[in-house]
């Protein structure tokens, strides 16, 4: 939803000062004019520039969270099972289950 909202306010404002440049293009030609023009165009350009790359890093710092979020959901189950695992099957009366893993990683 951010990243929408960011696109389309950038996009907006670049648009925005576009058609003012138009506007003016129509009414009057000379030089000077012309110059003004072209610096409202490169400062459209750079504020859609700014929206899409922020909107780009939104996206990107989502994308890198929800992998983050579930790798560390993987690796907590893994270690899970594993303890159980241990814990049943190799185990002796009086060890925990890392002094077990510890015994067993000698072989």
């Amino acid at each position: 939803m951010k990243v929408k909202l960011i696109l389309a306010l950038a996009i907006a404002a670049g648009l925005t000062v576009m058609g003012e440049i138009r506007a003016q293009s129509n009414n009057n030609n000379n030089n000077k004019k012309e110059i003004e023009m072209t610096k409202r165009i490169i400062r459209a350009n750079k504020l859609i520039e700014n929206g899409i790359v922020a909107g780009y890093k939104l996206i990107e710092n989502g994308a890198v969270s929800g992998y983050k979020k579930i790798e560390n959901g993987v690796v907590s189950g893994y270690k899970k099972v594993e303890d159980k695992c241990v814990d049943i099957l190799f185990k002796k009366d009086d060890e925990t289950i890392e002094e077990t893993k510890t015994r067993l990683k000698k072989f």
